[in-house]
């Protein structure tokens, strides 16, 4: 009898390094798996399984972003701080994959999800919020919140570069790439996606562009007075990224460029430094 005791005390000890790693699925698997009518709050967000460092962020990838998901006629697209982007055409959208907020919209909070390249009534393909209790006819999109890890947010504020104030920077790097992944889709992987775009508005990305992989988490406009960059602390808060020619092939373009971890709004992500003012 004691032996069997001691065998299942034994037992019991081996299983106790796994705790955190089980405590760590059930926060990351529970209140926050929205599709049910969008109930989720600000405080339910988590940082989900895969985002535990800022520079390893891979959790909306292109191979689990919710595509076709049904919204409701009438429907609009906003930016991070609520600001009306116009009302969408596409009868289905596409969303990143746990890409959900909570946006303040006249004074008042909207559980919004994040759509990309969304066809508008004015038939340009934009990038931004919509609310998700319009999303599937009301249950929302059946995804967990994922959450970028905050850091300790330093002295050091920015405010974006304009169009203008980009261009040069464009001029000398736009065209070429950040990753030599899909190397064929000349259309993919530019600079330029992560500087300002030429209706004023700059996309922050959960992963550091070109590596992990740079989807977008949130859409501002750049001259909207609330749009400051806080940049965050920490030696893994900067990554320099390699370049590479718009060839097809993925050749070396011989330049990089720097990628910088901080926040704005309260949402932390990544963002060019060229695409700061001050950088």
């Amino acid at each position: 009898m004691l032996a069997m005791i001691e065998l299942r005390l034994a037992r019991i000890l081996s299983l106790l390094p796994l705790l955190p790693l089980l405590t760590l699925t059930i926060a990351c698997s529970g209140a926050d798996n929205a599709g049910d009518g969008a109930a989720t709050t600000a405080e339910d967000l988590q940082s989900a399984p895969g985002c535990g460092t800022v520079t390893n962020c891979k959790v909306s990838n292109v191979g689990n972003r919710r595509t076709g998901q049904h919204l409701a006629s009438g429907s609009h697209l906003y930016d991070e701080f609520g600001t009306d982007r116009g009302e969408v055409l596409s009868p289905d959208i596409n969303v990143n994959y746990g890409i959900r907020h909570e946006i303040q919209i006249g004074g008042t909070p909207h559980v919004m999800v994040y759509a990309w390249d969304v066809t508008m009534t004015s038939h340009a393909q934009l990038s931004g919020w919509v609310h998700e209790h319009q999303v599937n006819g009301g249950r929302g999109v059946d995804m967990p919140t994922v959450r970028n890890p905050a850091r300790t947010l330093g002295s050091r504020v920015y405010r974006f570069r304009s169009a203008a104030a980009t261009a040069p920077f464009e001029a000398k790097f736009g065209g070429l790439r950040v990753s030599a992944f899909g190397a064929q889709d000349r259309n993919g992987n530019l600079v330029a996606h992560y500087l300002v775009r030429g209706d004023g508005v700059l996309n922050v990305t959960q992963g550091a562009p070109g590596k992990s992989p740079g989807h977008a988490n949130t859409t501002l406009r750049v001259d909207d007075p609330r749009a400051v960059f806080h940049r965050a602390e920490g030696s893994d808060t900067e990554m320099t990224i390699e370049l590479f020619l718009n060839d097809g092939r993925g050749t070396p373009a011989g330049r990089s460029v720097h990628a910088i971890y901080g926040s704005v709004d309260g949402r932390f992500g990544w963002v060019l430094a060229m695409a700061l003012d001050g950088l």
